[in-house]
């Protein structure tokens, strides 16, 4: 076999070098997998005999990347790396058992039970038939207690199977079933990395369906499955259940459609997002970007918003108003519910923050209101005052809601406003944020303090944010206009 990737090949040199400090050194798992697939992998596994920290520290080094443990037990350490400017995930772990081939027999599953040895990489080390399973595209555990051995590949098993197209028996299927009962045994954040990855892939609605066919939905997102019994009431077209998975399905398409190729879709409504993300979408795909930086990905948060934006209607007594059912407060509540879940899956503090902002605000008032005429700038002002930069994403969830809600009942007229408002809003954020998203300050409250006297506290907040307000909207444009603006709000008290 050959391997002639640049990674593979730099980073197999630095640790042949020093070969007597690890032992036998092989190269395992997903890296060969994807190998005969034909796809790119930028995740290298390695096993040695001895010093794997030390091995993955001195990759980290060679490459001024960053050093972490995995595992102090099982000594497993990973390097982050870059190479010709492509970040590459290195991890490196001690032979788990007395060789090679009884390490491999304890892994998930014989499709990432192959290895090669640095030293003869011509030769696969096969014991499980991986390449065969491979080949057939099967999903064939390395053991018949392999899921009761590390629950997370109830998990895992999802992912191959929707990544890669796998099928699998009816056995696989029940021992998935009786294995997950102890998936909590797991640590939070092995499930929340591996939820990430399902969320992740293309097509996440049919990762939920093997979800829920696994048992697996239900005890990750307990919250959810009482949505099913909210029945389908004007305006909603869908049971609660139902509308919240064609929401996740609308939001991934139009988050897909930021970065890939836009498809050309029978339904009108989806066609049109396509038309105006296409207007924004290098603005778009840099945002993203931008916000790859701080969180692993934008996709499983988003998914994960989608699926909890409604998921207090459960518990909120339903009101009805010509004609319409509502749910008083449901944003507000389901942003609480989020809270808590993201809290028990062990998102960080900024991704719950994210997540809850997008859920609280997706029925904000502003989304309406800046497609229906007036001021649409002192809208847009609010909604960002409201949604921070949250607010560029949000739009898309809100116009997926409103799909799912009406489907073919939606009226012309009510999605025009609603597509209209994002419009409004991606212009303002991209094209008119210092206008009108965030306007210069003209004054400030020394300068309220000085010219009128008055004392730091509510009073003067209230007075400089109503000018920042008419800022935004346009009608006050210089200094002294804010001044004369401040001292008609203080003479009017």
């Amino acid at each position: 076999m050959n391997l002639e990737e640049t990674s593979f090949i730099l980073i197999k040199d630095i640790l042949l070098a020093k070969r007597d400090d690890y032992g036998e050194i092989y190269l395992i798992g997903g890296y060969l997998r994807d190998y005969f697939l034909k796809k790119i992998n930028k995740d290298l596994d390695f096993v040695v005999v001895q010093n794997a920290a030390r091995a993955a520290r001195n990759i980290a080094d060679k490459f001024g990347g960053d050093f972490y443990m995995l595992d102090q037990q099982r000594e497993t350490a990973r390097s982050l790396i870059t190479i010709e400017n492509q970040p590459i995930i290195v991890d490196v772990a001690l032979i788990n058992g007395a060789n090679i081939f009884e390490d491999l027999k304890k892994r998930d599953f014989s499709i990432n039970a192959m290895a090669i040895d640095l030293t003869a990489p011509e030769n696969i080390l096969d014991p499980m038939d991986g390449r065969r399973d491979l080949q057939k595209r099967r999903l064939i555990p390395c053991s018949d207690s392999s899921f009761f051995d590390d629950p997370i590949r109830t998990l895992r098993a999802v992912r191959f199977i929707q990544s890669l197209s796998l099928n699998y028996d009816p056995q696989v299927k029940q021992t998935i079933i009786d294995a997950s009962e102890n998936l909590f045994n797991v640590s939070a954040e092995r499930i929340r990395d591996e939820l990430c990855q399902i969320f992740n892939l293309p097509e996440v609605n049919q990762s939920l369906e093997l979800m829920v066919e696994f048992k697996l939905f239900t005890k990750l997102f307990p919250d959810l499955i009482k949505l099913k019994d909210i029945p389908p009431r004007s305006p909603h077209v869908n049971d609660a259940y139902k509308h919240t998975m064609r929401v996740v399905e609308l939001t991934r398409a139009f988050m897909d459609s930021i970065i890939n190729v836009p498809k050309q879709y029978e339904n009108k409504f989806l066609n049109d997002v396509q038309l105006l993300i296409g207007k924004y979408k290098d603005h778009l795909v840099k945002f993203l970007d931008k916000l790859s930086d701080t969180y692993l990905s934008i996709n499983s948060l988003m998914v994960m918003a989608a699926l909890y934006h409604d998921s207090a209607k459960s518990l909120i007594p339903p009101l009805e108003d010509r004609g319409k059912v509502f749910f008083p407060d449901h944003a507000e509540k389901s942003a609480e519910i989020i809270n808590e879940r993201m809290k028990a899956l062990a998102f960080s503090n900024e991704e719950i923050h994210f997540v809850k902002s997008i859920v609280r605000y997706h029925m904000s008032d502003c989304l309406k209101s800046v497609g229906e005429g007036g001021n649409p700038n002192r809208s847009i002002y609010h909604y960002f005052q409201e949604t921070g930069y949250t607010g560029v994403l949000i739009g898309f969830l809100h116009l997926a809601d409103l799909i799912a809600t009406y489907e073919g009942t939606l009226s012309p007229d009510r999605w025009n406003i609603a597509l209209k408002s994002v419009d409004k809003i991606l212009e303002g954020w991209f094209f008119q944020f210092e206008a009108v998203v965030s306007p210069a300050r003209l004054i400030n409250g020394n300068d309220l303090i000085e010219k009128f006297g008055l004392q730091p506290g509510r009073e003067l907040g209230h007075i400089l944010e109503q000018i920042y307000e008419e800022q935004a909207a346009g009608t006050i444009l210089e200094r002294n206009g804010a001044l004369d603006f401040a001292k008609k709000m203080i003479d009017g008290k």
